[in-house]
This record gives structure tokens, sequence and C-alpha cells, in this order.
């Protein structure tokens, strides 16, 4: 599924949360009458998996994080140039198959406004977590310290910390085969 605003989704709305995007998932599984579900998310999506499993676990069977925070202080303060390409090809890609490309720049405004801000899992929080759970993430992250990626690792119960090497936040785009190959056995484990 494509978050609101992403992708083919339109933006019907200027709120953005971690909460708010979770809550978008339940109704998506409802509306397709899904009781429960595996959850792959990537970045924000896996932010939102996370947030998705704490809140209803029943929905949850596993869940696979790559690229996720608890904090916004996990975040580097330094970009490197491969994420202004990324947000650049990001643009390109709005435009092309967004219903409403025009609202790119709202889009942009209103998920820094919640990357300012979110998200805030506690590591009492994160130890409520009771799901199957991988914590991904590549060795050169360009925005995520490891050492976060790392500790979120540690705060689940019985979670899986999979590295993947040579990659950055990109991994899926950067080496799909071992993105995959560790996805799928996850997933079917």
């Amino acid at each position: 599924m494509d978050t609101r605003g992403h992708g083919r989704s339109p933006l019907l709305s200027r709120e953005f949360s971690y909460r708010i995007f979770a809550e978008d998932a339940v109704a998506l599984l409802d509306h397709l009458q899904v009781p429960a579900a595996s959850i792959v998310g990537w970045s924000d999506g896996a932010n939102t998996g996370l947030q998705l499993a704490l809140a209803n676990p029943s929905r949850v069977t596993k869940l696979f994080a790559f690229g996720a925070t608890s904090s916004v202080q996990a975040l580097k303060a330094d970009r490197t140039g491969l994420f202004a390409v990324y947000v650049n090809r990001c643009k390109v890609e709005y435009k092309a198959l967004s219903p409403s490309p025009e609202k790119w720049p709202e889009l942009v405004n209103g998920l820094r406004g919640m990357w300012r801000m979110e998200p805030n899992l506690t590591k009492q929080k994160l130890g409520s977590l009771n799901v199957p759970t991988t914590i991904s993430d590549g060795e050169h992250d360009e925005i995520i310290n490891l050492e976060h990626t790392k500790q979120i690792a540690n705060e689940i119960p019985r979670a899986q910390l999979a590295v993947q090497r040579g990659v950055s936040h990109f991994a899926m785009l950067q080496n799909p085969i071992q993105f995959n190959k560790l996805l799928i056995d996850f997933l079917t484990a």
C-alpha cells in the first residue's frame, strides 16, 4: 500500500503521523477483510509498521522493519549526495504517478513537520512488542545511526537484527537479491 499522499494515493489531508499511517493500514486491512498480515516496511513504512504492531498487535503476524527509528535523535545531521539524488527521483516519480502532482510541496512540508517530531517510541513501548520482528538496515545508512538500529533490536523482545552489508538506506535498490533473500527467509521461517 502507498502511504497517504505517496505513489498513486491522493493527498487528501495535511495531517501526518505514524499513528495516522498505522490507522490507514488497519482501515485497508478491514476493507480487504484481512484479519492479520505480515508487515514489511521501509523507512517511514518501517516506523508505521512498528506503530501498527504496538497499537494493533493482533493484526500483525510478523514485522520486517528496514530503516526504522524510534526517536528523532537517531537521525544523522548530515545527508550524503545519494540522499539528494533519491529526493530528486521521488519528485520526478511523484509528478508521474500522483493523481495531484501539484501537491508535492504540501507533501514535503507535511512530512518534514512529522520528521521533526516523530517517532517517539520509548524503551518501554518497544519492550512491549510481542510479534516476531526483524529490525534491519544497511551498514552505510545515510540517515540513521547504526547504533540506533541495534538499540531498537535490543529493546524489542526476541527481535532479530539484520545489518545488510555494502548497502545504505536504499538497500532494496542497491542489492535487491540480498534484501529479498533476507526478507523471504524471515517471512517463511
